[in-house]
């Protein structure tokens, strides 16, 4: 494209069709209240707009379960046990934490919670853990026809959320519990090193039903893929269930170029597709001095659109909201004048244009992360 006044004008002519401002940072993910709910219950957003609820009702012994959508970020949800969920999702912006705010109704009486969005694939300290994730197939046993399906939901501090659904009827059975992580050593299958070993994460679970009995088991996970047994009272099952986030995915592209006024300003596109992606824009200027680049763009300013709509912007990366999750990536920019934004986006085409705070001029770097989604 010949210069910025011609993007520009593409941009807004996108715009007037654009969601409103905030709609592409993507609400998508697992959200636990805290404190939890009696009875305990979790919300996972999908698609971006699809409010879907799990309660662990030990009084009804069965799992509750509805789903509804959002509508100007608000939602009410009636499970099949009976109960309501009904609230707000909040922390819109590309640098917050969406919160969900609800309450809950069952049995005459009313529950206010806030549940916060789990980093589901980030341990607390900012570490990425190999086995959570949300993950949806079938379990069968030995003796009885027909298959169960099973859903295992493994959050960043490694809390594991069951639900299966009982044969012969629509409703679902399941509980809370944990897992203890493994790793455990395999044959490679592939035609090239048929006799390789290789190491894949795994584990062992034990849950306590709503139901009152504890289910048991073990797993692995390889590409995505959970495979393993569990025991329950009325037999031994074998499951696969697929991690519905799993994905391959691009760690870097960059580019270097000079920052000057004008349509002399640098621009970096990008499109995600398939899901939504935890991306980080880095902008470099001086921390490329440490390279011998010379002349340096000494104050970067990053601007990030959606269509005609300003999603984020930075200059200096540490005065951003979330400037110690940018840390815990372990891709924060060496040197504090440089700039970087950490969103998590939904499926579209973005823009980032760099510029010069006050006019400077000067080389940047751009670049382009996927890092672990929430």
């Amino acid at each position: 494209m010949r210069n910025i006044k011609s993007l520009l004008t593409v941009i807004v002519l996108l715009g007037l069709f654009a969601a409103p401002a905030f709609a592409q940072v993507s609400l998508r993910g697992l959200y636990i209240p805290s404190p939890q709910t009696n009875p305990p219950l979790i919300i996972w957003v999908h698609d971006n707009d699809t409010i879907g609820v799990h309660i662990f009702d030990s009084t009804q012994q069965k799992v509750g379960f509805g789903k509804g959508r959002l509508s100007n970020d608000s939602f009410s949800v009636t499970t099949s046990t009976g109960q309501t969920v009904a609230g707000s999702v909040s922390g819109l912006g590309p640098d917050q934490k969406p919160v969900i705010t609800a309450t809950l109704d069952t049995s005459g009486s009313s529950t206010q919670f806030a549940a916060p969005r789990d980093p589901i694939f980030r341990t607390p300290g900012g570490g990425v853990n190999p086995l959570a994730g949300r993950f949806d197939g079938f379990a069968y046993d030995q003796t009885t026809p027909g298959e169960l399906g099973v859903t295992f939901i493994i959050d960043a501090s490694n809390n594991l959320y069951f639900i299966e659904q009982m044969r012969g009827n629509n409703g679902f059975n399941g509980g809370i519990g944990t897992v203890s992580p493994s790793t455990t050593t395999m044959s490679d299958s592939s035609d090239e090193a048929s006799s390789d070993p290789e190491t894949v994460n795994s584990g062992t679970f034990s849950v306590s039903t709503v139901q009152g009995f504890t289910v048991t088991g073990s797993f692995v996970n390889t590409d995505f893929l959970m495979e393993g047994t569990f025991q329950q009272p009325n037999g031994s099952y074998k499951f696969r269930a697929k991690n519905e986030a799993g994905a391959f995915h691009l760690s870097n592209i960059s580019t270097r170029g000079f920052v000057n006024t004008g349509d002399g300003q640098l621009i970096s596109g990008l499109i995600i597709s398939g899901g939504p992606k935890r991306v980080l824009i880095r902008v470099l200027g001086p921390g490329l001095a440490n390279f011998g680049v010379s002349p340096i763009l000494e104050t970067p300013t990053v601007q990030f659109f959606h269509n005609s709509t300003l999603l984020a912007s930075d200059t200096g990366w540490k005065n951003n909201a979330n400037a110690q999750e940018i840390q815990d990536t372990g891709l924060a920019p060496k040197n504090d004048g440089d700039s970087a934004l950490l969103t998590t986006l939904e499926p579209g085409a973005y823009t980032a244009i760099i510029t010069g705070a006050n006019g400077a001029t000067g080389i940047a770097l751009v670049e382009v992360y996927e890092v672990g989604i929430f």
